[in-house]
């Protein structure tokens, strides 16, 4: 079987959530996914600390439970609070996608 390496670079951190924020800032990304769970919600917090300028960033949501973004289950409310509301003036409701279709998120 061949190699099947992947791009980039392999580096250790002592804080992954400051190491991912730092990362999608360096970036400057045009689109991004964004999911739940613990490990992702410290990233967003993060990366909310550094105000990134979002006006041009695609935002798609990921959540497989149908609930609403009120339920602590959701990881569209987790991601809202944790950083999408607090970046919200800098980004356009035109650009937050949910998962599912015809789902207005705004």
């Amino acid at each position: 079987m061949a190699d099947m390496g992947l791009p980039g670079e392999i580096e250790i951190v002592d804080d992954v959530a400051a190491a991912f924020a730092r990362l999608v800032v360096d970036a400057s990304p045009r689109s991004v996914a964004l999911s739940g769970g613990e490990t992702a919600e410290q990233c967003y917090r993060a990366l909310r600390a550094l105000a990134p300028d979002w006006s041009d960033v695609e935002v798609f949501l990921s959540d497989e439970r149908f609930v609403p973004p009120a339920d602590p289950d959701s990881n569209e409310g987790m991601a809202r609070r944790a950083l999408l509301d607090h970046v919200r003036p800098r980004v356009s409701r035109s650009h937050i996608r949910r998962s599912r279709a015809g789902v207005s998120w705004w």
